[in-house]
């Protein structure tokens, strides 16, 4: 009899320390998964951050050249500061200048659209020479697009430009 109930007491520490390594070893296989998702998203997370810091490296190197591109375009609100340019450029040619139209029209980049803007010019032939050089050489994406021109009485010369200037679009 007592050698059965040794062999039960036997059987059941057995049989607990069964259950006990069963569980113990469940319990280390689930903290490993658990460890190696959690390495797995540090790595990800150290990445992104590399990522935001060659981000944040590249675009202070680059100030200067974004802010030459961003003014080589007319500001989204730039229309009056367009027509005030060559308004500007006009009297500074010493030739009479009116803007007789200024159209906004929609282009296939989704980035930008064109302002075109025409003027009804007066002045000596060597001034209005002058003004639709400036115009041509602005630092900006435009383009003459027309010149007309015709004698007048008295060595004047008249007519009509239209200027295009590509515009920064609303998005």
């Amino acid at each position: 009899m007592i050698r059965l109930t040794s062999l039960i007491t036997a059987v059941v520490i057995f049989l607990m320390m069964l259950g006990a390594f069963i569980f113990i070893n469940y319990e280390v296989r689930r903290s490993i998964a658990a460890i190696a998702t959690a390495r797995v998203d540090i790595v990800k997370e150290e990445a992104r951050g590399a990522d935001a810091q060659i981000t944040k490296e590249f675009l202070d190197r680059t100030v200067a050249e974004r802010t030459q591109v961003e003014t080589y375009f007319i500001g989204v609100d730039g229309t009056a500061d367009a027509l005030s340019l060559v308004e500007q450029l006009a009297r500074a040619s010493k030739v009479e200048a009116r803007v007789t139209a200024a159209d906004i029209t929609r282009t296939a980049s989704a980035f930008h659209e064109e302002l075109t803007v025409s003027l009804a010019i007066r002045g000596e032939f060597n001034n209005v020479l002058n003004l639709v050089t400036m115009l041509e050489s602005l630092p900006r994406a435009s383009y003459v697009r027309n010149v007309s021109l015709e004698a007048s009485a008295g060595g004047t010369w008249s007519g009509s430009v239209v200027v295009v200037f590509i515009k920064s679009r609303a998005l």
